[in-house]
Formats: C-alpha cells, sequence, structure tokens
C-alpha cells in the first residue's frame, strides 16, 4: 500500500511541476504501480483531476476508488494464490527485533481451506517451501510444520531461505536447527515445533507448555554455540505451530514464567493453525 501511495503521489507531483506532460506523469505513475504486481485499470485522464490530495500527500480511500483500484479485492487474490490464509501479527520481524537483547513473543494464525495435497498443491508455495519439501528433513513427521512455518516467516518478513535443516554445517554434534533463512540481511536460525495434544481436544496445561519450551530453547542455546562461522545466525527463532487458538495464552504464560536464562533472546513465534490443518500434525 506504501509503494502505490508513493507511486501515486511521484505521479501528482511531477503533473503539478509540469504542466506540458501531464499524460506522461499518469503514465509513469501507473506503469510503477502495475510494475508491483496490481491487476487494475489505468483511469482516464480525468481522473487525476477528480483526486484530493491533502498537505501532507495523502490520498483518501474514496480518492483511491477513483483510479478503480480495489485493494481489499488485490489482497484476497495474493492470498488466493498462496496456500492458506495469514491474520493477525504480520511483518513484525526486522532488524530492530533481530538486534534486540531480549526475548520477545509475537503470535499468528494461518486458515487451511483444503489439506495441503503433496504434490499437487506445491505451485502454491513459495520457492523456498518447496524446497523445504524437496529437502526432507533429519527425521520425524514435522516436515509440514517446517514448510508452513517457512512460508509464514517468508510471507510476513520476507525471508529467504540459505539453507535447510541438513545442509547447516556445525562445529560440534548436538542440537541442529530446522532452518537457516535471512530477514533483513541478516541470518537466523528457525527451530520449528509443534503445540499439539491427544486426543487433539485435550486441553493444553501450563505444565506441558513450559515443559515444552523449555526444551526447544534450550537446544537452541546449544545449536547456537555449535553452528559453524559460515552459518552463524545473528539470532534464533523458535516457530511454535499451534493445534488451537487456546494454546497461545498457555504458551505466553509459560514463557513469561521461565528463566531470562533460558529465554536468552530468542524470538518465540506461535502460529494458530484453523481450517483443514491434520496435515501438518
Amino acid at each position: 500500500m506504501k509503494f502505490v501511495i508513493l507511486a501515486i503521489t511521484m505521479c501528482l507531483m511531477v503533473s503539478c511541476s509540469d504542466d506540458s506532460t501531464p499524460n506522461q506523469a499518469v503514465d509513469l505513475g501507473m506503469d510503477a504501480a502495475l510494475d508491483m504486481g496490481m491487476n487494475a485499470d489505468i483511469p482516464p485522464d480525468g481522473a487525476i483531476d477528480d483526486m484530493v490530495v491533502s498537505d501532507a500527500g495523502d490520498m483518501s480511500e474514496p480518492d483511491l476508488e477513483d483510479l478503480g483500484l480495489d485493494f481489499a479485492d488485490m489482497s484476497n487474490d495474493m492470498a488466493l494464490a498462496a496456500f492458506g490464509t495469514i491474520s493477525g501479527t504480520c511483518g513484525e520481524i526486522d532488524m530492530m527485533e533481530l538486534t534486540d537483547p531480549n526475548s520477545l513473543f509475537f503470535d499468528n494464525a494461518i486458515d487451511f481451506e483444503a489439506e495441503f495435497m503433496d504434490p499437487a498443491d506445491r505451485a502454491r508455495l513459495s520457492a523456498g517451501g518447496v524446497a523445504i519439501l524437496e529437502a526432507g528433513n533429519a527425521g520425524g513427521s514435522s516436515i509440514y510444520s517446517e514448510t508452513f512455518s517457512y512460508e509464514v516467516l517468508q510471507r510476513c518478513d520476507m525471508a529467504t531461505l540459505v539453507k535447510t535443516e541438513t545442509e547447516i554445517v556445525y562445529d560440534a554434534q548436538g542440537s541442529i536447527t530446522d532452518l537457516l533463512v535471512e530477514i533483513d540481511g541478516s541470518k537466523v536460525g528457525v527451530s520449528v515445533t509443534r503445540s499439539v495434544t491427544f486426543p487433539r481436544d485435550t486441553p493444553l496445561t501450563e505444565q506441558r507448555a513450559t515443559e515444552l519450551l523449555s526444551g526447544k530453547l534450550t537446544d537452541i542455546i546449544e545449536s547456537s554455540a555449535n553452528v559453524s562461522a559460515e552459518d552463524a545466525w545473528v539470532k534464533q527463532i523458535l516457530h511454535v505451530i499451534a493445534d488451537r487458538p487456546e494454546h497461545v495464552p498457555i504458551l505466553q504464560t509459560a514463557w513469561t514464567n521461565l528463566d531470562t536464562a533460558v529465554r536468552t533472546d530468542t524470538i518465540v513465534f506461535v502460529t494458530v493453525t484453523n481450517g483443514a490443518d491434520d496435515f501438518v500434525y
């Protein structure tokens, strides 16, 4: 949205400063918008005259509608192209969080409209998500939780995949990290775990949440100490894929009560799965 408004504002600035090339300015602004992936018709020349720009350079929602741009529909189209719809916290992890010496806690959700069917649905994954599926993992049945952990980070925080689990190099044997990604120009380790009870409707207890977080955070400390210089990360994310929304406050309470020596500076990110999520567990 920021890029769209900037492109249109630049268009208006050029038009106002040089009355001899108004149509050229309109074409420049709309070409920039189209280059960013928008499927919108170029407005007629008269549409620009109807727009109102505030002193701060912002355009009101009705003015954007005058251009024929329906951002709600565009967002829905983008979400449909990917597998699963993300809601809640998204885009919060950048250099500020990566350099924060404290542990941080975030949560969001992803809703699956249908079970993920591999390989039929691979076209709806990012290139990194496909690479994780194809690489497999070092054991267990967590490949889908790792894949969609990456999908959430890629779509929300512009993460790019650097190495999969078996490609990360360590100087000593011990606990390992599931993914090495890059966010905001920095290498970040991602350890993925699942918060699920069996039977699935069994409530999660604070004791179980504490055991889960404590164990994984301790593993993160070990893998961070053992990782080689070539793959060393600035921080790790413990990405908890949770079966139910009710798990979030329990996990957060357990995390709050952990010793700071266990929490260190790890980011704990809980993503609740909704809808047809049986394939994850």
